[in-house]
């Protein structure tokens, strides 16, 4: 099943009186082949690259499994993380942004990678990187790198006991302070 089409099969509804929420162990052989093909579909729509006809999918996955008495504890936690997986990838909020840096870390930073924070602490930058031996902070902004931004750098700089930051962002209008280096970049 590509991510361009989906199909259902031709279902043939129980007799029996929908319930809701059964456990996936009540399920028959024949009902568990039913409920795959679901799972199927709403493979396809997390895969799906149009958002409209992502929901759709999901839509007629859930309106088929309540129909079938197949919108099991499974069924409903796959769709709840592909409902949750749906909305951080057309989402355009900064934390979508994430693993597209991630991905793009070593075009960006070569020699970086992600670690963990250095000390625990109340205050959470975007990442922590660490690149020939020193630890520095990263803060993602989806527009510009404005002085607020540059004063939030800074909070994480002086949390973490840190020599260095990134600002990252598509354009910077705001001034870096001594230790800030400025990446352009956007998703």
């Amino acid at each position: 099943m590509s991510s361009d089409e989906y199909t259902f099969v031709t279902f043939t509804y129980p007799s029996q009186n929908p319930q809701p929420l059964r456990q996936d162990a009540t399920l028959s052989d024949e009902e568990r082949l039913l409920q795959w093909q679901l799972f199927q579909c709403l493979a396809c729509a997390a895969k799906h690259e149009n958002k409209t006809q992502a929901e759709q999918i999901m839509i007629e996955a859930s309106r088929h499994a309540v129909q079938l008495n197949l919108y099991t504890t499974g069924f409903a936690e796959l769709f709840a993380s592909v409902g949750s997986h749906h909305v951080w990838r057309f989402d355009n909020s900064e934390y979508s942004s994430y693993q597209q840096f991630v991905d793009d870390l070593p075009m960006v930073l070569p020699g970086a990678r992600i670690v963990a924070p250095p000390k625990n602490h109340r205050l959470r930058p975007d990442f922590f990187v660490e690149r020939d031996g020193l630890i520095s902070c990263v803060e993602i902004k989806r527009g510009a790198f404005t002085n607020t931004a540059v004063k939030q750098l800074k909070s994480y700089m002086e949390a973490f006991d840190l020599l260095t930051g990134y600002a990252v962002a598509p354009k910077l209008t705001g001034t870096l302070l001594p230790g800030m280096m400025f990446i352009q970049w956007s998703t």
